[in-house]
């Protein structure tokens, strides 16, 4: 189900409004989720406002105990890109018959160079925190922005790494790659894409897929519609796609 926030990340740069609806499928199991995702831009494109509410659907709800997951990033906008103020991860499962929350919340602080977090879980209507601490490292992105600025984060090297609150536990990297030759047309066809595919490692495992490795692509205007999460569990990739 985490992997559900990796395959929706749509950028929206052209828009004040936009809401996208996005159907997951997982190897032999077909669907077996779905998300709804919202960007809207406030004050004449000044802050903006990205959510995600994304859940299981069929079979893997029972298994997953009516997982849903709730993503949320907010912000300012300067040059066009998204700076976000902050970021909130939650998590809600059915455990026998109670329902289970975490929530993790990412506090930057621009003038320190600080993100501030904070971990609350337990019962729903009866959490408690379970870490408070300023991180390790301070990133300009949280996962949520990251990929909605991917576009216009421009490299010239074909391997690089960028740094996003909620990613990788350790330092927030994430690793770009962008292939060229066989290997890029190889992608470009499975992304049913003309454009440039990237190969997108976020550095902590989602499922079996030890790095996360994630595939896509975008196009001119930095949309994507299309992403598969590769070799998961036993039964191969997730596959998200707009609907």
């Amino acid at each position: 189900m985490r992997a559900l926030l990796l395959l929706i990340f749509i950028n929206f740069a052209f828009a004040s409004e936009i809401y996208m609806k996005y159907d997951v499928s997982f190897g032999i199991f077909g669907k077996v989720g779905e998300a709804d995702a919202k960007l809207v831009k406030h004050e004449n494109n000044a802050t903006y406002e990205i959510s995600i509410d994304a859940k299981t659907t069929g079979l893997a709800n029972s298994l997953s105990g009516d997982r849903r997951e709730y993503f949320y990033s907010t912000g300012e906008i300067y040059k066009d890109y998204f700076l976000p103020h902050l970021y909130t991860h939650r998590v809600e499962r059915n455990k026998g018959g109670k329902v289970r929350v975490d929530e993790k919340i990412f506090t930057f602080n621009q003038r320190k160079s600080q993100i501030h977090f904070v971990r609350y879980k337990g019962e729903k209507g009866n959490i408690s925190k379970s870490d408070d601490k300023i991180l390790d490292y301070y990133a300009q992105n949280d996962l949520l922005s990251l990929f909605f600025n991917f576009s216009k984060i421009k490299h010239d090297e074909e391997l690089y790494a960028l740094i996003a609150a909620g990613a990788n536990k350790k330092d927030g990297r994430v690793d770009v790659f962008m292939p060229s030759g066989s290997k890029k047309e190889s992608l470009q066809k499975a992304l049913d894409t003309k454009y440039q595919p990237y190969i997108v490692y976020i550095n902590q495992k989602i499922f079996s897929s030890k790095k996360g490795e994630l595939h896509l692509s975008l196009d001119e205007n930095g949309y994507a519609k299309k992403a598969i999460l590769k070799d998961v569990i036993f039964f191969g990739d997730i596959v998200g796609e707009a609907k």
